[in-house]
């Protein structure tokens, strides 16, 4: 029902207004947010004003090899933390492991996101169960998924979610941040298996409709991430890519709009 309302909203909006390419993933995390924490009246109504605030307009395309994107939520975090910079490739072809700007589609709808490229046509990617029936490690062709850089969110309380068998696969800890197994997956022809750095607070393949998403829709590859004083950083985890020279013409940032100053609280 939430859920429905908003894309109403959205849809009555559109004609005339224009906001951050990245509000939607930012509306979509707050709202999973609050439905894992059982807080859905006050988070409803809050996300009920930032659908009819704005909706999702389509990045316009530059000239240039290299372009920044402003990063509104922390489904990355620590790889890039909410209002970091992912400095990016539009020329690269993605590889596993990389991190990329990807147009999403979750229930019919589509917004651009920020996300681990896991998985490549043919690889098969599971979070199978161990003997105390939870996940330990995510596998790609069966091999386990050493990720030292995944975070947790501090504001998160499994409490409020247990470990119910109704809980989505891959989605769910419990207090010894054990997961909840996701069962396994073929990437299929012209598609990529994606997830957050930050597994508590990211919509991803765990979540979206449908799992796997259009390789065509990734738009950009990381090479590096800029913080907030300024400072370049390597990606972890990520293969190592060329980054922009000194002097190099570089796109302008993706979001936040000119009159935003501050990410999407």
């Amino acid at each position: 029902m939430i859920e429905q309302t908003l894309r109403q909203l959205a849809a009555a909006g559109a004609p005339s207004i224009t906001a951050s390419p990245f509000l939607a993933e930012r509306v979509l995390a707050l709202h999973h947010r609050s439905v894992r924490r059982r807080r859905r009246v006050g988070a409803s109504l809050a996300l009920v004003g930032l659908v009819a605030g704005g909706t999702v307009a389509a990045r316009s395309e530059g000239q240039s090899r290299f372009y920044g994107i402003y990063t509104p939520s922390g489904s990355m975090a620590p790889t890039v933390s909410q209002e970091e910079t992912l400095m990016a490739d539009r020329t690269l072809t993605p590889e596993r492991d990389d991190v990329v700007q990807v147009r999403m589609t979750n229930s019919g709808e589509t917004f651009s996101s920020v996300r681990r490229l896991i998985g490549l046509p043919g690889d098969v990617i599971a979070c199978p169960a161990g003997t105390d029936g939870f996940c330990h490690a995510w596998t790609r062709d069966g091999a386990a998924l050493s990720e030292p850089w995944i975070g947790r969110d501090p504001s998160y309380d499994p409490t409020y979610d247990g470990h119910q068998a109704a809980a989505q696969p891959g989605f769910f800890v419990d207090h010894g941040d054990r997961i909840v197994p996701f069962p396994a997956i073929t990437v299929t022809p012209g598609h990529v298996f994606l997830l957050g750095d930050n597994r508590d607070n990211a919509v991803d393949s765990r979540l979206s409709s449908p799992a796997l998403q259009e390789r065509a829709g990734i738009e950009g590859v990381g090479v590096e991430v800029v913080g907030t004083d300024g400072r370049h950083r390597a990606i972890p985890g990520a293969p190592r890519h060329e980054v922009p020279r000194k002097g190099q013409n570089v796109d302008p940032q993706v979001g936040p709009p000119p009159a935003q100053t501050a990410p999407v609280q």
